[in-house]
């Protein structure tokens, strides 16, 4: 097999694997966005969503963990292959690649925070307890960032692809800019900054402290 057609069959595993990301990726922004609002509107979604994607664990890692590594891997043999293409890149490629290396060393991080360190029955004040106890804002709110940036650019732009580039560079851009600024602006909320939090279960993530 030629690499051209090798990487020609690692593209449409990406394409497939990255719907079912899209897909999971759309309704996680949504669900944090509401932060912006408050913190009992946040749960009640939390709650509608995870009887859409998690109706059962091997649900979520059929639809969402097994695309994952398998997106990466093809992502990152395809990586691999290009170093023998010397055609010049794009910015929005290249950006698209380092949020997708970037999500790939956060990612795990983040499913170990949220499913196996604190359990599957996590909650809005799992977010806002690391804004505001431990590790802390200082640390958190970059962190929530680059993972909000990277999971927005890295699916809007990869859906792009997959569509055969129907949406131009300025409207992609507002797309991506305007949910991003949501997101942001519900960072604050889960940070304290718009609302009054109830922490009444701060106790309970306490561990992950200690992780």
């Amino acid at each position: 097999m030629s690499t051209t057609t090798l990487d020609q069959k690692l593209r449409k595993v990406q394409h497939w694997t990255g719907i079912s990301i899209f897909v999971f990726t759309t309704l996680h922004i949504a669900n944090a966005s509401t932060g912006a609002i408050s913190q009992d509107l946040y749960d009640k979604v939390l709650g509608v969503m995870r009887n859409v994607y998690r109706p059962h664990p091997l649900v979520e890692r059929c639809l969402l963990l097994t695309p994952i590594i398998v997106h990466a891997g093809a992502s990152i043999l395809r990586n691999i292959l290009s170093r023998m293409n010397k055609k010049e890149k794009t910015t929005a490629i290249s950006l698209h690649k380092v949020t997708g290396f970037a999500l790939l060393a956060i990612l795990p991080v983040h499913y170990l925070a949220t499913r196996v360190v604190s359990g599957r029955n996590a909650d809005f004040t799992l977010v806002s307890s690391s804004l505001e106890k431990f590790p802390g804002f200082s640390i958190m709110f970059p962190y929530y960032v680059a993972l909000l940036f990277s999971g927005i650019y890295h699916s809007f732009t990869g859906l792009n692809t997959i569509l055969s580039y129907r949406f131009n560079r300025s409207t992609l851009n507002k797309v991506i800019g305007t949910i991003f600024g949501i997101g942001t602006i519900a960072l604050l909320g889960f940070s304290g900054y718009l609302y009054n939090i109830d922490r009444t279960n701060y106790p309970l993530w306490e561990n992950i402290g200690k992780f």
